[in-house]
């Protein structure tokens, strides 16, 4: 047993070292039209946020795409006042869709002009270049993903979701694309071009996570890869409850899919061992008097610290490292238990608006990172 941690400890240290060093940056060498795509649902607080924020792209061949989900608060008139000065196109759905997919094909297939489109979501801050700089990867490619990393360190909860982000969905996305030479797709932070969703069939309506039956088809047929200079910033869950929830939609959409799909074993495995480095590590500390037991605790822990650096996190990100190590396990068990219970109860596991006193609010999003990148 003791082994096979050491084992995954040192893939671990292996997949974050290999996200060190740059990339020659691509030469722009034209500017294909661009759709940028967003679905939106009773966001009224943080909708203008984001077109303002689309609006400020430095990209000259651009349309911006807002895809209401038959919203019940003010989004469809903010919405629509942008709509009416031809800044973006707005669609305004007659009913609420359970799946998001349902909604996104629609408005694709009806609205979109652009040989890219580009997915984020509505909370999302992006960097003025953000549109460029996808733009670049896809010159080569043929879909892209970037960091998704949460700018709301204001809660245990979404500070210990923020280290997470660093791990997951930035330094081992990377160190992955380094090693492999392809890159899962994060619905929060995508790039595609037209062509190639069409060749898909575009998003899948049969599971709740869309981009992971995308990305597991497109990984499968055609280039993918993955922008470390593109990040975006998002509201990250700030309590236990929305943890739970998000997590359970996750897992259960990306069981659903990996069953419908046989994906790339090398890369799913090692995204399995990314993903369970904090189970890991606390299976470790329960046998540190064995050597195998220390040194595999102490290559995550490096591996954790290595991810935060990568990144340049900021110095109050690293004091909640050990909080992520030894209380994600539990969450995570506890999401597993949630969705045994739906399974027994024969309860489908559905969409659930997240909630909370500090989300979604348009409170200012900050960078938890020193990069310079990021310049909204």
């Amino acid at each position: 047993m003791m082994w096979l941690l050491l084992l995954f400890s040192f893939l671990n240290l292996l997949t974050v070292l290999a996200a060190f060093g740059r990339e020659k940056k691509r030469k722009l060498r034209e500017f294909p039209k661009v759709s940028i795509l967003c679905r939106v649902w009773d966001d009224e607080e943080v909708v203008e946020r984001f077109i303002k924020n689309c609006l400020n792209q430095d990209y000259p061949n651009l349309e911006i795409i807002i895809a209401d989900d038959a919203s019940t608060d003010d989004t469809p008139k903010i919405c629509e006042k942008y709509a009416r000065k031809g800044l973006i196109k707005f669609y305004r759905a007659k009913r609420h869709h359970e799946k998001k997919a349902e909604l996104m094909n629609k408005v694709i297939k009806e609205m979109a002009t652009g040989e890219i489109i580009l997915a984020t979501d509505v909370d999302a801050v992006l960097p003025k270049g953000w549109v460029r700089e996808l733009v670049r990867h896809l010159q080569e490619g043929d879909a892209v993903s970037a960091p998704v990393i949460g700018g709301n360190f204001t809660t245990w909860m979404s500070k210990i979701r923020i280290v997470e982000d660093f791990w997951l969905f930035g330094a081992s996305m990377l160190g992955r694309y380094r090693l492999l030479g392809k890159s899962a797709l994060y619905g929060s932070n995508t790039g595609i071009k037209l062509d190639v969703l069409r060749k898909v069939g575009y998003y899948s309506v049969k599971t709740l996570t869309e981009d992971a039956e995308l990305s597991l088809e497109v990984m499968s047929r055609f280039k993918t890869s993955f922008c470390d200079r593109a990040i975006v910033l998002v509201e990250d869950v700030e309590d236990l409850k929305s943890y739970l929830n998000e997590r359970k939609r996750w897992l259960h959409g990306t069981i659903h899919s990996s069953l419908l799909h046989k994906g790339d074993i090398v890369y799913g495995t090692l995204t399995v061992i990314n993903y369970t480095l904090s189970f890991q590590f606390l299976l470790s500390l329960f046998s540190l008097s064995n050597p195998f037991a220390l040194l595999s605790c102490l290559l995550n822990l490096s591996s954790i610290l290595l991810s935060l650096k990568r990144f340049e996190a900021k110095r109050e990100v690293y004091l909640w490292v050990l909080p992520y190590l030894l209380l994600v396990p539990f969450l995570q068990a506890l999401t597993l238990i949630g969705i045994s219970s739906d399974l027994l109860r024969y309860r489908k596991v559905r969409w659930v608006k997240v909630s909370g006193e500090k989300y979604h609010l348009g409170r200012e999003l900050k960078p938890p990172f020193k990069r310079k990148v990021f310049n909204p």
